[in-house]
């Protein structure tokens, strides 16, 4: 059976929402995806699912938000890295406060920095 065959079997027997995501996951098991994307697929599937827990949506989807804000920072740490850009310490630190896991990271990471970073970059 192929898999558009299996598709249309699939979806003539149950409801649209359980279709997509068993259509989903002939497309690409779970095991060969990327973690956090699906479990934002899975997410989306989860509510519209009548047995759900909003409890436990509402922190997946708080907990998949903060990791887009912690790559988002990541990415703007990669920029100023590709730029040779030392950013001030109240733009290093808001940033830092992101992808730190506490404050005094982002004041030892200037440590090491020799010629890059100065006094005056620190200040």
């Amino acid at each position: 059976m192929t898999r558009s065959v299996k598709a249309l079997t699939i979806q003539n027997y149950l409801d649209q929402n359980l279709a997509k995501h068993i259509n989903d996951a002939l497309e690409q098991p779970l095991h060969m995806g990327v973690p956090r994307i699906e479990a934002h697929k899975f997410i989306s599937f989860y509510e519209h699912d009548d047995s759900k827990n909003d409890t436990l949506l509402k922190y997946a989807k708080l907990d998949f938000n903060r990791m887009k804000g912690v790559a988002r920072a990541y990415f703007v740490e990669a920029q100023w890295f590709r730029e040779d850009y030392v950013p001030p310490f109240d733009e290093r630190m808001s940033n830092a406060i992101v992808t730190g896991t506490c404050f005094l990271d982002p004041a030892a990471a200037y440590i090491g920095l020799g010629d890059i970073a100065g006094i005056d970059a620190y200040e």
